[in-house]
């Protein structure tokens, strides 16, 4: 079952240093398939956003987008490793991914925009 979880981001301060964060209302647990970034129509490009997995264990970056402000999708993955720690690869330069699984709530933070409400809304779609 896909289920959808969303962040609206709302900033405060300065123009081009206004900042801000929220975390979702519940725990997201399963498999990220698709996160929607929607920003404001007013946002600057000069727009830092980041999103973290937040639980007990530790804290998981899962989007890192420097000077953006255009609406994208994303498909967050991460690198398999054997048992030892050694990347896994197609051959010796192509790493093979795998979707990323969370289990935790996700907090987003986003720098250097403007003041405004909903500055970003994230959707996040994941397979429990």
């Amino acid at each position: 079952m896909i289920k959808r979880a969303q962040i609206k981001v709302t900033t405060t301060g300065s123009a081009g240093s206004a900042t801000g964060s929220r975390r979702t209302m519940e725990s997201v647990n399963g498999i990220i398939r698709r996160i929607d970034i929607n920003y404001h129509g007013s946002c600057p490009a000069t727009a830092d956003l980041t999103m973290v997995q937040d639980n007990e264990q530790k804290a998981t970056n899962i989007i890192n987008l420097a000077n953006q402000s255009t609406d994208k999708q994303v498909y967050p993955a991460v690198a398999l490793t054997d048992s030892g720690g050694t990347a896994l690869t197609y051959d010796a330069t192509r790493p093979i991914y795998m979707p990323m699984a969370v289990d935790g709530e996700l907090v987003a933070s986003i720098a250097q925009a403007d003041a405004l409400t909903d500055c970003v809304v994230i959707d996040i779609y994941y397979e429990v």
